[in-house]
């Protein structure tokens, strides 16, 4: 009988020792699938979002010109320049004066920027920093690069 007892016992553990271990192998399993699931169903998702922002057409971003792109190299450090020691230029709460200051600043490096200045760009300039200011909007070195280009009709 204590033969028996010591089998059963013995056999108990053993089913139990290997219960833990397919418990443990089924529990990699189980985790393995899950994210082998959350994968294919991240995978779905993109798809489904390309898709529907795909409506059968390609849409190409625009691409800059190199002349455009060159403009704007060549302006943004003369513009920021400017920017950086005279302030922002969509700052809401500057004077006339300070406006007045930025605009001549801009038309001194306009000859570094563009082939040949219009002596305009003063008072267009100006003109746009105040309505900037009136109306609150935003306004950086790149929208102001854009208008002395645009000024002098080279984009």
């Amino acid at each position: 009988i204590c033969l028996i007892l010591r089998l059963a016992q013995d056999w108990f553990f053993l089913s139990i020792y290997s219960a833990m271990r397919v418990s443990a192998v089924l529990g990699v399993l189980l985790a393995t699938v899950v994210d082998v699931c959350q994968a294919q169903d991240e995978a779905d998702l993109e798809e489904d979002l390309l898709e529907e922002s795909d409506d059968g057409e390609e849409e190409e971003e625009p691409e800059e010109d190199e002349d455009e792109a060159g403009l704007r190299m060549k302006c943004l450090p003369h513009v920021e320049a400017v920017e950086a020691e005279h302030g922002y230029f969509d700052d809401h709460e500057a004077t006339d004066d300070q406006l007045a200051a930025k605009a001549n600043a801009i038309a001194a490096v306009a000859g570094q920027i563009v082939d040949s200045p219009k002596e305009s760009l003063k008072d267009v300039v100006h003109a746009k920093l105040k309505s900037i200011r009136d109306d609150k909007q935003l306004y950086g070195a790149l929208n102001l690069c854009q208008l002395v280009m645009e000024h002098h009709e080279e984009l």
